[in-house]
């Protein structure tokens, strides 16, 4: 199921309020063109209006002599019907159901604790967040990147939009309740950051960075992180200790 953030929906909204207002204003025109109709058959300007009004607004009860009007009373019936279908699908598409998945998942971070933060919503956080998964170990992922956020949120895992580096977002994945931080963003220098920002929130949080250059090790574990880790040299040692398994079996 795609998802859409507060701002696409207010963007989307704001496209099809513009289609309801034409709509409406084509008619309110099949209105006075019915009274300028009715008009000419004697009826006052007032009494056509009203005339016009129902008889556009509302699909007749009973059958319209004039044939323009009665092509009228059909169209605008059509357009009455496409302005209530359209304003209920805002309604519940739009601001409702956003309302009711932020109530669900505010209401899932109060209760949660003790949980693992995962700032990157990138390959490793999302392969991180899946093994959590099978472990049973509570997490929320925290990335400001929609398209990356897709997929844990087809897996209905908690997730914070947001920026990482913000204390803001932090406080919104209840960082102050954390048992861990992980920060496994592309930019090491973000990862940096987060580390010294996690310890400043929550001073008993432990912190995993990841890094891709081995000079940046000593920085980090110097800011707060209690583990730095390099993806590439561990999957080297995975590789090697898969090798010398092999190797094994064959002798």
């Amino acid at each position: 199921m795609e998802y859409l953030t507060q701002k696409e929906i207010e963007k989307t909204n704001s496209q099809t309020f513009k289609h309801v207002f034409i709509t409406m204003i084509l008619l309110f025109g099949f209105i006075i063109i019915s009274a300028l109709i009715l008009v000419q058959q004697g009826y006052s300007f007032h009494e056509a209006l009203q005339e016009g009004f129902h008889l556009v607004a509302h699909f007749p009860k009973a059958p319209i002599q004039n044939v323009a009007i009665s092509l009228l009373s059909i169209l605008g019936g059509m357009l009455v019907l496409f302005i209530i279908v359209t304003l209920i699908s805002i309604i519940y598409e739009g601001g409702l159901r956003f309302e009711v998945k932020e109530g669900q998942k505010m209401k899932k971070i109060s209760k949660i604790k003790n949980h693992v933060i995962i700032c990157g919503a990138n390959i490793v956080g999302n392969n991180v967040s899946i093994k959590l998964d099978a472990m049973n170990i509570p997490f929320i992922i925290v990335d400001d990147d929609v398209k990356g956020l897709s997929e844990p949120r087809s897996k209905d895992y908690i997730v914070v939009e947001g920026n990482p580096l913000d204390e803001d977002t932090l406080s919104a994945a209840a960082i102050k309740k954390a048992a861990m931080l992980v920060a496994v963003q592309e930019n090491d220098g973000a990862n940096f950051l987060l580390a010294s920002l996690a310890k400043k929130l929550n001073p008993e949080i432990r912190v995993i960075a990841k890094t891709d250059h081995p000079q940046f090790v000593e920085h980090m574990e110097k800011i707060g992180a209690d583990l730095v880790m390099m993806p590439e040299i561990l999957g080297a040692f995975k590789i090697a200790d898969v090798v010398s398994e092999v190797l094994k079996i064959e002798k």
